[in-house]
């Protein structure tokens, strides 16, 4: 009888320590994960005069955008789009599905290009008279064995690439378009 209780509570003590064990590595993973998000909007504040994050465009009649980033910087006007992958990353502008590689294992993912181009046509119905540029913002983590496409960057490539700007960097007539996307959105926002 003493032998089978034993038993149970070997049993039940194996199990408590994979649940911690798996609690712990939820944990671990939602931070990392936590300060991608962080380190991102840290660096976004920093090289954008202003900037609007979660943002979805309904332009009606079925077209939709979503971005992670619209930004107003010195240069003009910015989507970005974020991956929190890390790994090797085989990418190009021209494929459908790029590839990470972590651990000997192959992930296919969708070209983010793509919807990023769909995204900023879209984007430019609001403002037709500003120049958009668009880049994909992948983790420190991440390296890229065979080459990279343009407006692919790291978290800290982006700050090195556009520096600190202040609110009034930007141009006249790129805060007018600035201002009238953002009366968009607002108008959009009270419609719902």
């Amino acid at each position: 009888m003493l032998d089978k209780i034993d038993q149970n509570q070997s049993v039940l003590l194996i199990i408590a320590v994979v649940v911690m064990t798996l609690v712990v590595l939820l944990f671990i993973r939602w931070m990392n994960k936590d300060k991608f998000k962080k380190k991102t909007r840290r660096i976004i504040k920093k090289i954008s005069c202003d900037y609007l994050s979660d943002i979805s465009l309904d332009l009606g009649e079925e077209q939709y955008a979503f971005f992670d980033y619209v930004l107003l910087y010195k240069q003009g006007i910015m989507a970005v789009e974020t991956r929190d992958y890390s790994g090797h990353i085989f990418a190009s502008d021209k494929i459908n599905e790029w590839t990470q590689i972590i651990d000997r294992k192959s992930y296919k993912f969708d070209n983010p290009f793509f919807s990023m181009e769909h995204n900023i046509e879209l984007l430019k119905r609001v403002i037709p008279d500003q120049s958009i540029t668009g880049v994909i913002l992948f983790n420190d983590l991440a390296d890229f064995p065979k080459g990279r496409p343009d407006n692919v960057m790291r978290i800290n490539e982006l700050y090195k690439h556009h520096g600190k700007a202040n609110a009034n960097d930007a141009a006249a007539d790129v805060m007018s378009n600035w201002n009238q996307l953002k009366k968009y959105l607002l108008n959009q926002a009270d419609k719902s």
